[in-house]
């Protein structure tokens, strides 16, 4: 599941999801506030997002999943993560804002850096 930074949209991993192996199951969709789902009220903070990707997952997804997401997104899939540990299978934050939200925990899974997000994924890139 990829969750995109503010003012993105379900197109922002596009290239991404384009390297994935053809037998994975991706998820990508538009934040309440972003694209398709502009008109859909607020609040647009990330209790709220993380509310929606929860509410997503629950009546799309089947079994743990990947959280990938950049920058606010990646702010959000924190939360989720925090909330639902036996929700997902592995997260990771792309650029997350610096500042830590409020909520998080020092006995919460560390960040995954893109490297390590990349290798689980087996996604290779063809520049040096």
């Amino acid at each position: 599941m990829f969750l995109h930074y503010w003012g993105g949209s379900h197109r922002t991993f596009a290239p991404v999801i384009a390297r994935l192996s053809s037998g994975t199951t991706v998820l990508s969709y538009d934040n309440r506030g972003s694209g398709a789902a502009r008109e859909l009220p607020g609040p647009y903070g990330i209790e709220q997002l993380a509310d929606d990707v929860l509410d997503v997952a629950s009546q799309l997804v089947t079994g743990p999943y990947i959280l990938a997401g950049h920058s606010m997104g990646g702010q959000a899939a924190q939360l989720v993560a925090s909330r639902r540990p036996k929700a997902w299978q592995d997260w990771s934050a792309l650029r997350p804002p610096r500042r830590s939200p409020s909520w998080t925990h020092r006995r919460q899974r560390p960040y995954r850096t893109p490297t390590t997000a990349a290798r689980r994924w087996r996604m290779h890139s063809n520049t040096r």
